[in-house]
Parts: C-alpha cells; structure tokens; sequence
C-alpha cells in the first residue's frame, strides 16, 4: 500500500480505544491508524461490554455495530466461592467477542474516511517541523498529533523513556482462549465467574455460540500448575464448576503483567488512550468501557491539536484523563482486591445470594434496561 508521508492523526492501535477514537475522528481530520496485528484477530478479553461503552456507542451512532455483529444480551452474573454460588440478574450489557467487535469498528472508521494499515508495527520518535514523527517499517510519518492506543504491551513508545511504566509487584497476568462447548452448563447470555485466592476465571458465550474463557491469575500460581489451562480447570474444579472438554487441546494467549502505571500520558503531540495509559484489574466490561471513554474524550483535544499545537493541551488531557478514568480504576482496583480475600469473599457471595440488592453498587455499570431493549428489542 502507498502511503502517504502526512497525516493529521496517526492512531496506534487497533482495539476499542484506537478503533472509536478513529471513527468519531475520520469525518473532520486525515487519519491513519496502524495495528500490529493482522486482522481481524483474537484477544485475551472477557468480552462483555457494559452499558457505559454502549452508551458511548449509541451517542455516536455506532450501536449498530452490536447488533449487526449478533452481540449476546447478558441476563444473569454467576459467582462462585468453593461450594457457594449466587445469581445476580443484569439488565443491560452484551457479550461480544473482540475479534468482532474490534473488526466492525475498524470497518466503520473506514467507511468514515480512515485509512487502515495493519500487520504493521509503529515506534514514535522526535517531533520536527510542527509533526511527530513515527516510523513505520523502513518509512517515517509524520502527523499533527499521535493516539497511541496499542494497549499493555505496545512498543510504540520504547524510545520515549518519560513514558516506561511502573509495574505493581503483585500484578497478575492475563490468559484467555475460546473453545467450542457443548455442555449446557454454561448458558447463554449468563457470565460466569469463578474466585480463589490465586485468582478468578470469567466465561461467556459469543455469539457464535463458543465460549470465552478469561482470567486473572498469580504468575506463581500458573507456573505450579505448569500451564494456562491446568490454572483454569484447578478453579472451576474449586468451584464445583465442570471443566469445558477440549480446553487442554486449544491455543492459549497471554498478556503481559495486567497491573501498571503510566506517570504521563501525553507529551508534545502524543496523547495515550486505552491500556496503553496504564491498567488495572477490571470487574466484568470496566476494561472496554475505559477504553471507549478515553477514545471519546480525546476527540476534541486531538482536533485541537491539529487546528495548532499548544503545550497546554498535554496538562489539559492529563487532567481529563484523571478525572474521568483513573477515578473508575482505583474503584475496579478495590472490587479486585477484595476478591482476592477468601475472608470477604466468603462474607460476600452468600450475603449477595440472600440479598441481591446489595450488588446493586458492582452491577449498575452493566445494567441499563431501557438503553438494551431499545437496542434490541427482541431479547425482552
């Protein structure tokens, strides 16, 4: 592909935070986006998206992309402590598998205008003559103004030392796989989520009726039982779940350290958006949710960074990004670290049980049932 040398906004990264970011941009500015990834392509994810990313969706006339994907409405949480269970009914949110949800919104970032260029890998360098430069094989770019979006373990930035984040001690890391699964156990429209003290397996049904498995574990923990899928099965075995045949056979992904921080988040016309910023443990759809808020509050610092650069504008994102996403973290970071108590985990799930009322404070992020049964209506 030839590919110009100028670009108003370069987005690095593909996934909801780049993808929207460059849907909601390519009507008013030149964009290019650059993944690294061939696509469409699998991610490790829990693929449930809640209502907060449908909202953004809906607002930005995107919500098409849910149902013309077949997204699954999501009905019921299931949590598991050992030999205790409860049931949680949600009113809102949709089960969606990134390589579908990612590939439709790239799809309507182009219909919009964008240009799309992956298998591709992108470093950022100096700023010269108004533009940040970045280098994309053999060829240097330059745009007004650069999203890097290319989550927990991009390189776009590894020249940039002012941008090296920190690493929590105790992070855990991430495994996920989908798995054809015929054992009715496992629902539709229900996510499952199992708790130990090493860590929690969530799984949900796609709309291609497989299944997702995703989880959280101790990097100790994994290794003591020698892979991703013995982890897994040592869980749901904890949790009197059956464990899915064929787990054992299928390809597993990774994902670096989840659990990380970023002191910045944009520099001379660079701003971060998505992981890429920084990440903490989520509960069921934060993950996506922060991702499509940050891309939808970049918009307008981004086109201001194209009308004329302005190094306030890297205080101004600084403080946007604070308060609107590092806020919801620090909240997901306290859900997460109670879940790794056995105390309070034992505390929590029979008294969610007995009075579900009380999960009302963790749920209502994914709960919003005018919102879903006007998008699709047919569920209810």
């Amino acid at each position: 592909m030839n590919i110009d040398s100028r670009w108003d906004v370069i987005i690095i990264g593909a996934g909801p935070a780049g993808a929207l970011a460059a849907c909601l941009l390519a009507d008013k500015a030149r964009v290019l986006i650059v993944e690294k990834a061939a696509f469409p392509r699998s991610k490790v994810c829990g693929s449930c998206i809640n209502t907060t990313a449908i909202e953004l969706l809906r607002a930005n006339s995107l919500e098409t992309v849910l149902t013309e994907s077949h997204a699954i409405a999501l009905k019921h949480l299931q949590l598991f402590e050992n030999t205790k269970s409860a049931r949680i009914n949600l009113t809102g949110g949709v089960a969606l598998s990134r390589r579908q949800l990612d590939m439709a919104l790239v799809n309507r970032a182009i219909e919009r205008g964008a240009t799309f260029l992956d298998s591709t890998s992108a470093e950022l360098s100096a700023t010269t003559n108004g533009a940040r430069i970045v280098e994309i094989d053999d060829k240097a770019l330059k745009a007004s103004v650069v999203l890097v979006a290319d989550g927990l373990s991009g390189r776009a930035l590894r020249r940039l030392e002012e941008f090296n984040p920190t690493i929590s001690e105790t992070s855990r890391f991430g495994c996920g796989t989908t798995i054809e699964c015929n054992d009715p156990f496992f629902e539709t429209g229900v996510i499952y989520m199992a708790c130990s003290d090493e860590g929690y397996v969530g799984a949900v049904r796609l709309e291609d009726g497989k299944l997702d498995i995703a989880a959280a574990f101790d990097k100790n923990f994994s290794r003591t039982q020698g892979n991703s899928a013995n982890a897994v099965a040592t869980v749901f075995v904890q949790n009197g779940i059956p464990v899915p045949s064929g787990i054992f056979e299928v390809h597993w992904m990774g994902t670096d350290s989840l659990t990380r921080t970023r002191s910045k988040v944009a520099a001379e016309r660079i701003f971060l958006v998505g992981d890429a910023c920084g990440y903490a443990e989520p509960f069921t759809g934060e993950g996506i949710a922060w991702a499509m808020t940050a891309a939808n509050a970049v918009v307008p610092h981004a086109l201001n960074a194209i009308a004329g650069w302005n190094d306030s504008l890297i205080e101004t994102w600084e403080n946007e990004y604070a308060k609107n996403i590092r806020t919801k973290q620090k909240r997901s970071a306290l859900i997460a670290k109670g879940l790794r108590s056995n105390m309070i985990r034992n505390i929590a799930v029979p008294l969610i049980s007995a009075f579900p009322t009380v999960a009302r404070s963790i749920v209502d992020h994914i709960s919003t049932p005018a919102l879903w049964r006007e998008l699709c209506p047919q569920e209810f």
